[in-house]
């Protein structure tokens, strides 16, 4: 199995979220309803569908300190803030190419962000994959 940097992970969920787990604020944070400006409150819901999802493959380090998931999710929300009115409407766009270019340059602002502010390592779970099944349905 190949394994990527950890720019590539992040860019790489980030962009998924904001297409599936992310997209019932999308709309919303993109332009807002019909004749209004955008809805900058929710950006705040789009982190938190992706900032703790961040924490499973990967392990942010602040020194000898774990990032917390409301450290991860403040980075990514204020990341989304910075994003200009124009390109926040083009998530939603009916061009796919224009969608697809801003999530990929969301993906890669949050990336760089998180990268320059800790120190990011690959986590490894495989001790969560051998778990015994205790036959409850719960691991």
């Amino acid at each position: 199995m190949r394994e990527d940097p950890p720019f590539e992970t992040i860019s790489f969920m980030v962009r998924v979220l904001l297409s599936s787990s992310a997209a019932p604020y999308v709309r919303r944070f993109a332009v807002g309803k019909y004749g209004k400006k955008r809805e900058l409150w929710a950006a705040g819901p789009i982190a938190k569908a992706i900032g703790p999802r961040l924490l499973y493959p990967l392990h942010f380090h602040d020194g000898d300190w774990l990032a917390t998931e409301a450290e991860i999710t403040s980075e990514v929300e204020a990341i989304l803030l910075s994003v200009r009115d124009d390109l926040a409407a083009m998530l939603v766009s009916k061009n796919i190419g224009h969608a697809d270019a801003i999530t990929q340059m969301i993906g890669k602002m949050v990336a760089k962000r998180l990268m320059r502010k800790y120190q990011v390592e690959r986590a490894d779970r495989t001790a969560d994959w051998l778990k015994p099944d205790r036959g409850d349905g719960k691991a």
